[in-house]
């Protein structure tokens, strides 16, 4: 009779050892507390191979444009506020921050002919 008593309270303190542990081990969330990108290129001659839009928040006060090159995967920071970060910017609210669609937007559009 004793040994059923116990079992329980082990079965218990078991249970709550493990969801500690877990909820140790488990991924931390990361919030930003700054602008990822003090600095800005106004252009980037380069092919681009991806890209992330860090929206403006309370971290920062304007859109972040991260792009990585396509020849070293370097990312480099992209000011929204000219013209290819405008276009970039206007690519991903076209495609609804659809990430399976970013080649699209990656596409070098071509001069127009006079």
């Amino acid at each position: 009779m004793e040994f059923t008593l116990k079992s329980p309270t082990f079965l218990l303190a078991a249970v709550i050892c493990l969801q500690l542990y877990q909820a140790q081990m488990g991924e931390s969330m990361h919030i930003m507390l700054r602008c990822a990108c003090p600095e800005s290129n106004k252009f980037i001659p380069d092919a681009l191979a991806n890209f992330t839009i860090i929206e403006k928040g309370a971290h920062c006060p304007s859109d972040e444009i991260i792009v990585t090159l396509q020849k070293n995967n370097q990312k480099v920071c992209l000011s929204p506020s000219e013209r290819q970060g405008q276009h970039l910017l206007n690519c991903w609210q076209r495609i609804n921050k659809d990430e399976s669609r970013k080649a699209a937007c990656l596409r070098r559009r071509r001069p127009h002919k006079k």
